[in-house]
């Protein structure tokens, strides 16, 4: 590996943090937010696994 290699590596990988900055935010793909409500520019997933207020119904 040359330092040429090396350094586009290190670019490229800095721009894709960028850009998964970009959509998700600040964004904890961790923790499920549903009881937290509305968060602002929140990525959109479907959860399923999650249940309601802890009945038999999914929240997501």
């Amino acid at each position: 590996v040359t330092c040429s290699e090396l350094l586009e590596q290190i670019d490229d990988e800095e721009a894709e943090l960028d850009r998964e900055r970009a959509l998700y935010g600040n964004c904890d793909t961790d923790t499920c937010t549903y009881s937290q409500g509305y968060v602002h520019r929140q990525a959109l997933f479907v959860c399923m696994t999650c249940y309601n207020n802890n009945n038999e119904q999914l929240a997501g």
